[in-house]
């Protein structure tokens, strides 16, 4: 039942990233034939991620998968904003640490899944 559980996970982990990475790579084709303007450079420079990083971490309290989800994407727009801007977004390394300490807990789980089917 666990291992089930724990191949779901990351089937939809995939499928997420899969859907994810198909528009941004027409967003990146779209992106790389173009120059941001200043405006939205300037207007990118403003973006934080220390609320969304509080937001992801109650989030993993209170519902896990969908909190390893939503960190994964603020990830992927906080990658955006720094090839806009050139620098890293406030926030953006918390989180990174979030998701790192979030994934963590998959494999321990899945592993010790295995290792009693084992």
């Amino acid at each position: 039942m666990g291992v089930i559980i724990v191949l779901i996970l990351i089937f939809s982990i995939i499928a997420v990233e899969g859907h994810y990475n198909s528009k941004e790579k027409k967003e990146s084709e779209k992106e790389s034939e173009k120059e941001y303007s200043d405006m939205e450079k300037a207007i990118a420079s403003q973006k934080s991620f220390i609320g969304s990083s509080i937001i992801v971490f109650l989030l993993y309290w209170i519902f896990y998968i969908p909190g390893l989800i939503v960190n994964y994407l603020y990830l992927k727009e906080a990658e955006k904003v720094k090839k806009i801007t050139g620098e890293e977004p406030p926030g953006s390394g918390c989180l990174s640490i979030l998701f790192l300490l979030g994934i963590i807990p998959l494999f321990v789980f899945g592993a010790l899944i295995l290792g009693f089917w084992s």
